[in-house]
């Protein structure tokens, strides 16, 4: 079965490759002082190439998890991309749609202990 799910995850890398969109991750710093002011200072995207979880889950039946609610968003990206959000005092935020979103978590797609893809959820951002 190993064997099976290697392949599936060569074909979910080419399909996010070839219909992606590529979207632009900003990592926002946010700091304190001493006043108790909050400032975020913007670094520089991470580009990747995202589907939307709907196209996933048509294709290859996929089921979200966490915790997701009405109003977030669900993209698709490649298993080997690194984005890393947990970083204590960095967020990443999306603009998709006119609106602003920031990435409440990534989560790995896997069967049979094989990561096929990472799922995205994005919250709307009520402020910034």
């Amino acid at each position: 079965m190993t064997k099976d799910m290697t392949g599936a995850r060569s074909q979910i890398r080419q399909v996010i490759t070839d219909l992606g969109t590529e979207v632009f991750f900003i990592p926002i710093t946010v700091s304190i002082n001493s006043y108790g002011d909050k400032t975020e200072t913007e670094g520089v995207g991470v580009s990747v190439q995202a589907i939307p979880a709907e196209y996933f889950k048509g294709r290859y039946n996929y089921q979200p998890v966490g915790n997701i609610n009405e109003g977030d968003v669900i993209l698709i990206i490649r298993d080997d991309e690194t984005l890393d959000i947990r970083d204590g005092s960095t967020i990443y935020t999306i603009e998709l749609d006119d609106s602003i979103y920031q990435v409440d978590s990534i989560e790995d797609f896997d069967i049979a202990n094989i990561t096929l893809a990472k799922q995205v959820i994005l919250k709307k951002r009520l402020y910034g």
